[in-house]
Formats: C-alpha cells, sequence, structure tokens
C-alpha cells in the first residue's frame, strides 16, 4: 500500500468564493490537485556549492514549470529549494546556476511580468526566489537561455531573441544587470549576418575581456551562417567577431550552443553539427592569432553525435558530452543513440568515450556540461533514468563507471480529462491524472464535511497502470476504475487497465490489463456497474480498431469484448461510459457516423447495446454543424437521454442535445459560445430536481470554463459560474456529482499547484 498522507487544505489554496446572480451562489474550492513537487528534464550543468551541488530542471515541481535543486553527491539525497509557478516568477528554466555570495542567481526562457523569461535570486538560507529583472521583449531582449557570469559585482548574460537587430524576434542581446538593484543595461545588440545571432551559451571571462558564441550567423557558409565566437569589451562597449563557422561536412563546425573555457589562454568549445562527418566538433580558438583548429570530428554511432554543451578541464584533457551518440537504443529524427561522455586530450585531439548512455535507467541524452571532483565527473541527463524524466549521474574518469545519483520524477500532466471526482456515501474520492510519488496518477479522499484531503493510492510504476482519467464506481465496500494508459499490454506506454480499490486500506488491485489487440485500448471512461459485471469502453483497439465495449468479472478479471465498433456508420471512438435504461445500454461516440467530420471520420454518435446479445444500434449521427464530438456520457431523465457535444452549434462551440431513444430523434437545447455563456462542454450532465448541471472547459467571464445549468423542457440556460482560473481552478472537463444540494466537481487546471482542484458550489 502507497505512504497515505494528510494534505492541509488551507496550503492548498482553499478559498471562498461568491459571484453575482438571480440568488447567492456559494463557490468553494476544496483542494487544489498536485502532482510531485520533483523536477523534470535538467538540462543545465551543476555547480558546486561548499559541496553540494545545485542544478535546475526545465519542466516538473508541483505547478510544472520548472525547479531549483540540491543533490547530496555522497548520498545523492535529492531537495526541491525553488518550484517556479509560471507567472511572474519565471518558467522554464534552461541555465546553469551562478553562486555568489551565498545567494544564486539564474535566468528562465519563460514567465516573467512580460513572459520573455526573467533572472532571478535564490537565497540559499531560505530558498526564497526574487525576480531581479523580468524582459519584455523587443529592443529589450527575450528567452535568456544561458547561465550568468559575475564581473566585479555586475552579472553578464545573452537573451536568445530580442533586440533591436532585423532578424524576425531580434537576433539576441548581450546584457549587464546590476544584482543589488536589479537594474538592466542591453551592451550589445546582434543584427544577425556577419555580426552572428542567437546566442544560446555562456560568456566567459579572460582577463576583462567577455567571450562568447552565436549559435548562427557570422560570415561563413551556408544558409544563416554556421555561428560565430565573438569578444566583448565591458569597458568601451565594442564588440568584435573573432571567428564565423562554415556550415557543412567539410567545414570546422556548426552551431556553437555550449560555453567556452580557457586552458592557458586557449579557448575550447564544442559545435552540435558540422565537422567532417556532419556529427558536431570539439574545436580550439587562439584569441592573439585568431586561429580555430578542429580537436575532432564525431562521427556517430559509438562515437557519439551533437554536443550541445560546454567542456571542463582537467589536466591535458577536456570532458564533454554527446546528446545523441553511443550503443543505446534511442533516436531523435535520423540520429540514433542515447548520448555519450567523452574525453579529448586538449594537444592531440585524441577521444576517447568514457560512458555510453543505455536510454534506460541509466539515463538518456545528456544536453548539460559537467563539473568534476577528483577523478569523478558529475552530470544529468533530460531524460532516461528510473521514471524517464531525467537524473542526475557520476563517471568515474579512470574507469569509465557510472553511477546513478539521483532520477527525477517529473511532473507531467497528459490528459484533458485528467480528473474526476465521485461521491460514495457522502464521501469523494478523486481520480486524478497527475500525482503520486511517480506523477503518474493517485486516488485521493475527500471529506466534504471539513475539508480533509487524504491520498489512499499513488501508482508507482507504468505496469499497476498510469494516468487515471474517469472516476471511480462505487460496488459493494469496493471502488472500481481504469487507467488510460499503463499495464503489461505492447502499446507504447501500456494500453490501460482496470483496477480495484479498498478504500479502507488503500490496496489496489490489477483486474485487467489491455493487451492492444482484440480486446481493446485505452480505456479512458467510467465503468458502470449492472448486476455484479462491469461494462465500459475503450476508444481503440478491437477487432476494426475503432474501439469496444467490454465487460470485466470483478471477481475474477475476465474481460469480454461485447462489441466491436467498425467505424464508419457504424460509430467509432466511445470515450464516454456508458449508462443503464432499462435492459439496454446507452452510450456516444467521439466520431465515426455519417457527418463530414475530422477528415470525413464522422462526427460521432449515440448509440444502444443490448447486453444480452450485444447488438449494437445506432440511435443518431451528429452531422457536424448541428453538433459533433459528443465525448460525454449521456444523462436519462424520464426516459429521455440528455448530453452534450464539444463541437458544433451555431457558433461551433458545443451543444446541449436531447435524444428520444425510441425513435432516435434529436433536439438542441442550448448552442454554446454567446459571449461569456461557456464554451466546449466536455463532460456528462447530472439531474438535480429536475434541473441539469454541467460545465464547459472554456468560455465564460475569463474564459477558463463554466458550470451551467439547463432547463431540459426550455432549454433555458443559465452560467452558474465562471471559472477565473486562478486559486478557483478553470477548465473543468469532467461530470459534476450531488452531495444533498451542493455540487461538487473538478477543474484540469488552475488553483495552487496549477494542476486543477476540486471544488463545492451550492446554486
Amino acid at each position: 500500500m502507497a505512504c497515505i498522507f494528510r494534505y492541509v487544505v488551507g496550503a492548498c489554496g482553499a478559498a471562498l468564493l461568491s459571484i453575482a446572480s438571480a440568488h447567492a451562489t456559494t463557490f468553494t474550492t476544496l483542494y487544489s490537485i498536485k502532482a510531485s513537487g520533483d523536477g523534470a528534464s535538467p538540462q543545465a550543468a551543476l555547480i558546486n556549492v561548499g559541496g553540494t551541488y545545485f542544478g535546475t530542471t526545465t519542466s516538473g515541481g508541483t505547478p510544472g514549470f520548472g525547479t531549483v535543486f540540491s543533490i547530496n553527491p555522497a548520498t545523492g539525497a535529492e531537495t526541491v529549494l525553488y518550484n517556479f509557478e509560471g507567472g511572474n516568477d519565471g518558467a522554464a528554466p534552461y541555465a546553469a546556476l551562478l553562486s555568489v555570495g551565498g545567494t544564486l542567481y539564474g535566468t528562465t526562457t519563460g514567465g516573467g511580468t512580460h513572459n520573455h523569461g526573467t533572472v532571478f535570486s535564490i537565497n540559499l538560507a531560505t530558498g526564497a526566489e526574487t525576480v531581479l529583472y523580468s524582459f519584455a521583449g523587443g529592443s529589450d531582449g527575450a528567452f535568456p537561455q544561458a547561465a550568468l557570469i559575475n564581473v566585479g559585482g555586475t552579472l553578464y548574460g545573452t537573451t536568445y531573441q530580442g533586440g533591436a537587430g532585423g532578424g524576425s524576434g531580434g537576433d539576441g542581446t548581450l546584457f549587464s544587470i546590476n544584482p543589488a538593484t536589479g537594474a538592466e543595461t542591453v551592451v550589445h545588440t546582434f543584427v544577425g549576418g556577419s555580426d552572428g545571432s542567437l546566442p544560446d551559451a555562456a560568456l566567459i571571462n579572460v582577463g576583462g575581456i567577455l567571450y562568447g558564441t552565436t549559435g548562427t550567423g557570422g560570415t561563413g557558409n551556408g544558409v544563416g551562417g554556421g555561428g560565430t565566437l565573438f569578444s566583448f569589451n565591458p569597458a568601451t562597449g565594442a564588440e568584435t567577431v573573432l571567428h564565423s563557422f562554415a556550415v557543412g561536412t567539410d567545414g570546422d563546425g556548426q552551431y556553437p550552443t555550449g560555453a567556452l573555457i580557457n586552458v592557458g589562454g586557449t579557448l575550447y568549445g564544442t559545435t552540435v553539427n558540422g565537422g567532417s562527418a556532419f556529427g558536431g566538433t570539439v574545436f580550439s580558438f587562439t584569441p592573439a592569432t585568431g586561429t580555430e583548429t578542429v580537436l575532432h570530428s564525431f562521427v556517430g554511432g559509438s562515437d557519439g553525435a551533437s554536443p550541445e554543451a560546454g567542456l571542463i578541464n582537467v589536466g591535458d584533457t577536456v570532458y564533454g558530452t554527446t546528446t545523441y551518440g553511443g550503443p543505446g537504443n534511442c533516436s531523435f529524427q535520423q540520429i540514433n543513440g542515447c548520448g555519450t561522455v567523452f574525453a579529448v586530450n586538449a594537444v592531440s585531439g585524441a577521444e576517447t568515450v568514457l560512458y555510453s548512455f543505455a536510454g534506460g535507467n541509466d539515463g538518456a541524452n545528456p544536453q548539460a556540461g559537467l563539473i568534476s571532483a577528483g577523478n569523478t565527473l558529475y552530470g544529468t541527463t533530460s531524460g532516461g533514468g528510473t521514471h524517464g524524466q531525467g537524473m542526475v549521474f557520476s563517471v568515474n574518469s579512470a574507469t569509465g563507471a557510472e553511477t546513478v545519483l539521483y532520477s527525477f520524477t517529473g511532473a507531467i500532466s497528459v490528459f484533458n480529462r485528467g480528473n474526476a471526482v465521485q461521491n460514495v456515501n457522502g464521501t469523494l474520492f478523486l481520480s486524478a491524472s497527475v500525482g503520486g510519488s511517480a506523477n503518474i496518477g493517485d486516488i485521493v479522499e475527500i471529506d466534504p464535511s471539513n475539508d480533509a484531503a487524504m491520498e489512499i493510492y499513488a501508482f508507482t510504476n507504468e505496469t499497476e497502470g498510469a494516468y487515471p482519467v474517469a472516476a471511480l464506481i462505487n460496488a459493494g465496500s469496493t471502488l472500481y476504475g481504469t487507467t488510460e494508459s499503463g499495464g503489461n499490454g505492447s502499446c507504447s506506454g501500456g494500453c490501460g487497465t482496470v483496477f480495484s480499490i479498498n478504500p479502507a486500506t488503500g490496496a489496489e488491485t490489477l483486474l485487467y490489463s489491455f493487451a492492444g489487440g482484440h480486446d481493446g485500448i485505452l480505456p479512458a471512461a467510467a465503468l458502470l456497474n449492472v448486476g455484479g459485471t462491469l461494462y465500459g469502453t475503450t476508444s481503440g483497439g478491437g477487432k476494426h480498431s475503432n474501439g469496444t465495449v467490454y465487460t470485466i468479472d470483478p471477481a475474477t478479471g475476465a474481460e469480454t469484448v461485447v462489441y466491436s465498433f467498425a467505424g464508419g456508420v457504424d460509430g467509432a471512438g466511445p470515450t464516454a461510459e456508458l449508462i443503464n435504461v432499462g435492459a439496454m445500454l446507452y452510450g456516444t461516440t467521439d466520431y465515426g457516423g455519417t457527418g463530414k467530420c475530422d477528415h470525413r471520420k464522422g462526427c460521432g454518435t449515440v448509440f444502444s447495446i443490448n447486453p444480452a446479445t450485444g447488438a449494437e444500434t445506432v440511435l443518431y449521427r451528429f452531422p457536424g454543424h448541428g453538433g459533433k464530438n459528443p465525448a460525454a456520457a449521456l444523462t436519462n431523465v424520464g426516459g429521455t437521454l440528455y448530453g452534450t457535444a464539444s463541437e458544433g452549434g451555431g457558433l461551433h462551440r458545443g451543444i446541449v442535445f436531447s435524444i428520444n431513444p425510441a425513435t432516435g430523434a434529436e433536439k438542441t437545447l442550448h448552442k454554446f459560445g454567446a459571449g461569456t455563456d461557456g464554451a466546449d462542454p466536455q463532460a456528462a450532465l447530472i439531474n438535480v430536481g429536475g434541473t441539469l448541471y454541467g460545465t464547459t472547459s472554456e468560455g465564460g467571464t475569463s474564459g477558463q470554463g463554466t458550470v451551467f445549468s439547463i432547463n431540459p423542457t426550455t432549454g433555458a440556460e443559465h452560467v452558474v459560474y465562471s471559472f477565473t482560473g486562478g486559486s478557483d481552478g478553470g477548465a473543468p472537463a469532467a461530470a459534476l456529482v450531488s452531495v444533498g444540494s451542493t455540487l461538487y466537481g473538478t477543474t484540469n487546471s488552475g488553483g495552487a499547484a496549477r494542476r486543477g482542484t476540486v471544488f463545492s458550489l451550492a446554486p
């Protein structure tokens, strides 16, 4: 059983919000859905501060916008110092940190006041983050991707774009920052052409002169140029292009994106491409003579390919990483291999591959440079590791032995219908598609009487299931659910599972793992209990690869396909749960039918299934203009079926419809998209006292979705609540549930962790 822990709802951004309408409407955020606080995809080198290593991840963290972390190299213990929230504080830090007097400085490529990136500081003692400067774009610069350097108390860096240059979006800048005041000055604007453009690497200081590279531009042959090596004099503001890289296999390298290093007055660096085999190079440059020499050209294969990062120097040897190459089973476009750690003799140019990554738990695709301590090299990979989200490793430079110090778990939101809640005897159970120790989903129990929330189960590996996007159901004292992927099927990442949960103990049992063939794949819908047999749908697989209706015996886990959709007029891609009316099951397909939607695949259907015989009947085929893609379950009110289609209608923003199951006659009750009305309804309706309630994932006052009501007799629609996308959440895409006269639901974004919320609404 997973470790059970309490969430403090107040810390999750619980808020009480009221809006004015015809009558008082009380809205409360009960819970903010979390992903792991850990990071994902580290792409920057580590730095050593007093024996502790510090770094950044470009994504992951609680809100998912990257982290600043520390690693104890002796124990591998990792600590997240700061989680970027993606707003004014910045997002996606790609660069290494800089340590100055107990403070870390860095850059983010996104976020900030203008969403063009930031310069920030982190107080090592408190972990507090301060934004020193937010780039505005234009002449100011935009999207800093490189680390900062300290020159006499002033910080210098580069922006990848922006500036007053003539290129689209600007060709980049060189800037300075006063760390005490945050005052920023653009000291050079790249103008493209012979001057260079798109500086991607950190600067270095050699005797008061700054040296750096641009990724493109220069006078080298080839479209756009192969990049430049330049110098900058801070005293005079003069920038000088010292070398232009030539494009092609007969050139000296192309796209120098890694920082230079200085070894005894000679500069060493890497190019991502170019060289004799177009796999990148290691080069040297002597500023005194202007001489550039290619020390090694990577040929791919076991040799490595595409060194994106800077080098480090130990004695007469320079060490670095290649993002690709090596014998590992990874590929990117036409580049194979999972990357290497290599050494090059700075005098002779002889190269040795110290370690080749295999792409599994040992990591994949190191995009960052190394640091050294004695004869041990430390670095990061942007992929691989136990959870596939990157890791921190060490390599013994004498033996080539590699050790994984830490594997990041990441924080990834994959599915739009990712969070659903179910009422079981007054207790709410949340299925979250992110969260848990492995960020592949967890089950949370919420007591609405006191707002207490407790994780009762976390999915820890994909073989047991991953990403539970549908609501749970209760049968007896056991909860049953599905995961859209995971399991041991033949699909990449698994084909999905059916599982059970004991809510008292948190024990999970894998009942069935979809194999990926005729049994169906990707069960995105909740289950339906009919006389002790569980019914469900898969959105793919089956005899015709268009989805299935299936049953599960909860006692044995045996699965039986009741019906395989043929596509075409028959319908295809059912992602919604079934409902039971009398002796028949009713459901919807996202596609198929006769309407001309989605490259003529059809606009969706409403169908019935006889569970005794497996006979399927299409009751209604959506035409497209009048509604399409009914991705939600139906609701039965007095023998009439009600539902939503996420698209179509007069403004193509979705509809509410009714179906007469006896005749198949369809009636459009409401068309969304008029002003603040709401748009894109993706969830089923519920009936509370003769009024239907539902959600739209878009539209409303703030464009973040709504809760609405519908009079089933007249079709009159009323917006009960408009989400702001803040602490109250945004983009609700799951059905509401009721406990007494109070509605409960979920959102897929917003909240304290920006991963969605669980809310209550008293209309």
